[in-house]
């Protein structure tokens, strides 16, 4: 069977996935979590802030793991959004690919709406038990994944990746997840997402908001059993 990765999302770990990976080991799928780059444990890669190079990164990991055949991917947020870039621009190292709370519509405005709400001295006062999170999962200096989310959401607003003629290339299976109380990601745009792709499936997860740790942990491993197995 192809190799399972779990991708988390921005400003995520793939310590994150510890729960998910004891669910779905438990169902004899073998899996491994990696980080994005720049996150997590992984060494600082000052230089990738934008979405070509955190799919590069990603690449480089799958490498220096020695996984060379096509692997099956879960992406949350920006891990399902570098996934289906890589179906498109590295189809063969993708067999299938699912996604949960992926943002595919951007623009300037929307990177701009996003990144004010990246300011590290706002983060501090506001939601200081996130800021703690955050130095916890996180070798680098909190700050400074921050202010390379906020290079990585304007590299998304500049540049149109995923327009609907680049997904009709895609021959992958696809499943698109949404949660029905994302405030993030829309439906529309997720649905707009699923119709443009050629084997593309549309999985709405119900009392589901966008932070990873509002996933229903057994809903989601037993999704994500079906769709690989």
């Amino acid at each position: 069977m192809n190799p399972l990765i779990l991708l988390p999302g921005a400003l995520g770990s793939k310590s994150q996935f510890e729960s998910l990976q004891q669910e779905l080991n438990a169902l004899n799928l073998q899996n491994l979590s990696l980080d994005l780059a720049g996150h997590g444990k992984l060494p600082p890669q000052p230089n990738v802030v934008n979405v070509p190079e955190m799919a590069k990164a990603f690449l480089q990991q799958l490498d220096f793991q020695r996984i060379d055949e096509p692997i099956n991917l879960f992406g949350h947020s920006l891990g399902g959004y570098i996934g289906l870039y890589l179906c498109i621009n590295y189809p063969q190292r993708i067999n299938k690919l699912f996604t949960l709370g992926t943002k595919w519509h951007w623009t300037k405005e929307i990177a701009s709406k996003e990144t004010s709400m990246l300011v590290p001295e706002s983060m501090e006062q506001k939601i200081p038990a996130y800021i703690s999170h955050l130095k916890s999962i996180h070798s680098l200096d909190w700050k400074l994944v921050v202010k390379n989310i906020t290079h990585i959401m304007n590299d998304l607003g500049d540049n149109l990746y995923l327009e609907p003629e680049n997904l009709a290339t895609i021959e992958h299976v696809v499943r698109i997840g949404i949660g029905d109380r994302d405030t993030m990601v829309s439906l529309e745009e997720s649905q707009n997402t699923y119709r443009a792709l050629k084997n593309g499936q549309l999985q709405v997860f119900p009392l589901t908001k966008h932070p990873y740790e509002k996933v229903d942990i057994k809903t989601l491993s037993k999704a994500i059993f079906d769709f690989f197995n």
